[in-house]
């Protein structure tokens, strides 16, 4: 049937799939008090687009070799969230966000690599 990655996704069985997925088009987004847990496989728990994103009060708990959440747009704030992985994957990554960006007062635990700012200008941790 082919790989998950040319398409046919929903065809082929026990496909990774990221838990949540706020994508493009979005703006000012809140996305507080939620907790997410499951096994997200080779994918991130959590990936958000979107400019003026608000990312607070939330507890990531989960499986990933990706990590848990992923971040990308302008103007992101990940404040006061509980991160906590398997070992292994970054517990937030920050992509190629563009503005203001404002990353504190989280925990973060049991990942390779805890926060990872990757090609975002302008942030604050």
């Amino acid at each position: 049937p082919g790989s998950y990655a040319t398409g046919n996704q929903f065809e082929v069985p026990n496909v990774p799939r990221q838990l949540v997925a706020l994508n493009q088009g979005l703006s000012n987004l809140t996305f507080t008090g939620n907790t997410i847990n499951g096994d997200a496989g080779i994918q991130y728990l959590v990936a958000i687009e979107s400019n003026g994103a608000t990312i607070s009060g939330n507890t990531f708990d989960g499986a990933s070799t990706a990590g848990a959440v992923r971040a990308r747009g302008a103007d992101i704030s990940f404040t006061g969230n509980t991160v906590q992985g398997d070992g292994v994957g970054t517990g937030f990554q920050l992509l190629n966000a563009t503005g203001t960006n404002s990353i504190s007062d989280n925990t973060v635990e049991d990942f390779a690599i805890g926060i990872h700012n990757s090609g975002s200008n302008g942030t604050q941790i």
